[in-house]
């Protein structure tokens, strides 16, 4: 029971989190599966949050054993998002750009890419052709040169897209105890790939 409420006050303290607040910044008392009690820190924002023990190790709870674990990150996908450069159909892509750039799902790699049918639309009063493309996992666009290209959010426009890694943390095996010192092997504060808004 002492592990639940404790499970409980952290989800209580991560609920906060779905509405934009930021992670609280005081300890969380929680209990592993064996009894033992222990001190764990919210972490983050609405964006990206994780879990720390009080000596900065992050943690996450393994969802088969319920024990709490030292965690490492697993690169799970690359997403296209806005570069920072407009598209301009007189333009060119900036120095470096890559052609045919797309995401990529690491778990399910997809399919081969097919092509859709070029789209117009409009950027600041001028007509650019878009090609659409899927692989059954994950759709992106390119120009009709090739170049990938994703629409920012913010302002509405498409710009030359860039590669961005998607990181999660995974348990890594080796259980937190307060206490006992953490394998050598395991960095501090690591965190989740931050998911800005684009």
């Amino acid at each position: 029971m002492k592990g639940f409420v404790g499970a409980l006050g952290v989800l209580v303290g991560w609920a906060g989190l779905a509405w934009g607040a930021p992670a609280s910044p005081f300890p969380v008392e929680v209990f592993q599966p064996d009894g033992t009690r222990m001190e764990l820190t919210n972490r983050g924002d609405e964006f990206c949050f994780w879990v720390e023990t009080p000596e900065g190790y992050t943690v996450i709870q393994n969802s088969g054993s319920g024990f709490w674990e030292y965690a490492r990150k697993k690169l799970v996908a690359r997403e296209l998002v806005p570069g920072g450069v407009r598209v301009d159909p007189q333009g060119s892509p900036p120095p470096g750009t890559v052609p045919h750039l797309r995401p990529r799902r690491f778990d399910a790699l997809g399919g081969t890419p097919e092509r859709g049918d070029p789209v117009e639309v409009s950027q600041r009063g001028k007509k650019i052709l878009l090609v659409p493309w899927s692989d059954g996992e994950s759709s992106w666009w390119e120009t009709l040169s090739g170049y990938a290209v994703a629409k920012d959010r913010a302002s509405g426009e498409w710009e030359y897209a860039q590669l961005h890694s998607v990181e999660i943390l995974e348990p890594s095996g080796h259980i937190y105890r307060p206490g006992i010192p953490a394998p050598s092997d395991m960095p501090r504060h690591e965190k989740p790939s931050v998911r800005t808004p684009y």
